[in-house]
């Protein structure tokens, strides 16, 4: 499911900083118009401070979705133009790879980030205000990643009766030490990467709880730690 691009990232390693990481947390879905479907997501998070996130499947724009399924807008036309916005928006980054509109306001989108933290810091898929997925460094050192596989209540109903279930499977690899998560399967080792620690989860709806991991990536600064 990795590229040999993200691979590389791990070959080549650096100097190993005395970091503690925070990773991911998952934002609420009814804070982003975006739905994730029918996708992969892998994230690989070093002490370093490198990082590569993939996500491969599908991406609902659930406003123009629910004029569709409920009649609200039947002209082709504009179902199409809106549908080009959306493309046109999204390929405005260059770490999207591939998008492809494949009818009722859904993508099939392949993306890829390589970077690094540096502080404190923020990087939001498919983009900021629009999180699905976060990972986000803040003062006390701590970087929490954060990914919208749940729904507020409210929202969850909208999405049933629209017919719309998130599903799909997320992979955190990291071999910093995590200090918090709720990974429904954990496994030790990843051949050529000692030390690394495999994170799994399967999403089958919106209604189970985010998946979570906390790890502490630099030492906390001098102002106030933030929860």
């Amino acid at each position: 499911m990795v590229s040999e691009r993200i691979a590389r990232l791990f070959r080549h390693g650096r100097r190993m900083a005395r970091t503690l990481l925070t990773v991911l947390v998952l934002a609420p879905l009814a804070a982003s118009c975006y739905m994730p479907d029918d996708f992969l997501t892998e994230i690989r998070i070093s002490k370093t401070g490198d990082y590569a996130l993939v996500y491969k499947g599908k991406l609902v724009w659930v406003p123009l979705y629910k004029d569709i399924v409920t009649g609200a807008l039947k002209d082709v036309t504009e179902v199409k133009e809106k549908e080009g916005a959306i493309l046109r928006d999204l390929q405005r980054d260059d770490s999207f790879k591939k998008v492809q509109a494949v009818g009722r306001g859904t993508f099939d989108v392949f993306y890829e980030r390589l970077g690094r933290f540096t502080g404190t810091s923020q990087v939001s898929f498919p983009r900021r205000g629009m999180e699905i997925l976060r990972m986000e460094v803040r003062k006390n050192g701590v970087l929490y990643v954060v990914a919208a596989t749940g729904a507020k209540p409210g929202a969850r109903e909208e999405l049933q009766a629209l017919g719309l279930t998130p599903n799909g499977k997320i992979r955190i690899m990291t071999d910093a030490t995590v200090i918090k998560t709720n990974a429904q399967n954990k496994s030790a080792g990843i051949p050529g990467y000692p030390g690394w620690v495999v994170y799994d989860w399967t999403v089958n709806g919106p209604n189970q709880p985010a998946p979570i991991v906390h790890i502490q990536m630099f030492p906390p600064t001098a102002a106030t730690p933030e929860k």
